[in-house]
């Protein structure tokens, strides 16, 4: 395999008819027949020359993968979410509030059995 220097590959995208400022929601709202037509192979799959060009276009035909977090590092980011914060701010008053309300209960039957 050549590779291309960014002139051809620049030539060669304008032969085939794409351009580079294409956004995503225009590739996605691009009909299918519309696509077929600009790859020039309709039904019939690309040649080898057409898949060849491509290749040297476009690159592998991969998923970009993210660099994978550890657990720890992934709860710490959560914290950078004011929601996050807020949350655990009403989660604590709650406990709080809770647990003082039966301690205060516990004191109250200890005085008073009957209450």
């Amino acid at each position: 395999m050549t590779t291309m220097d960014p002139k051809e590959k620049e030539e060669a995208e304008k032969a085939r008819g794409w351009s580079k400022a294409v956004s995503n929601e225009e590739l996605l709202c691009t009909p299918i027949e519309e696509t077929l037509f600009r790859l020039e192979n309709l039904h019939s799959g690309p040649t080898t020359e057409q898949a060849e060009k491509l290749f040297e276009i476009c690159g592998h035909n991969e998923v970009a993968r993210k660099e994978k977090r550890a657990a720890v590092v992934k709860s710490v980011l959560q914290f950078k979410n004011p929601l996050v914060l807020i949350l655990l701010f009403a989660a604590r008053a709650t406990t709080a509030t809770v647990l003082r309300d039966n301690v205060k209960k516990q004191a109250r039957s200890q005085i008073d059995p009957e209450y």
